[in-house]
């Protein structure tokens, strides 16, 4: 998906993971200009749709939480929304509840 100002492409990916036999998805960023990517995300939910900012500064994602300790109810488990900073090359997590339908 290209960012509003055409400078960058998000690229996600699907990896079986043979030790887990599962999958892993990934989110790359691709900037265009100077031809490089970066991973910005290992553990992207397969659901996820990472968008854009409107300013093109920011994306938004959701990331697969280990709820390994909490499998039988999944609703008292914080969920958690993640923004990507272009800006400051930092992801920050905003927690957004505990029920959350899914």
């Amino acid at each position: 998906k290209f960012s509003p100002t055409g400078r960058h492409l998000l690229i996600q990916t699907r990896c079986p993971s043979w030790n887990t036999s599962s999958y892993v998805n990934t989110l790359w960023l691709y900037d265009i200009k100077n031809q490089t990517k970066k991973l910005i995300a290992l553990n992207l939910s397969a659901s996820s749709k990472p968008q854009w900012s409107p300013s093109g500064d920011y994306i938004a994602l959701i990331l697969k939480t280990d709820n390994s300790e909490n499998k039988t109810n999944d609703k008292q488990t914080e969920q958690h929304i993640y923004l990507y900073s272009l800006i400051s090359d930092e992801l920050f997590s905003i927690q957004i509840g505990k029920d959350i339908l899914s």
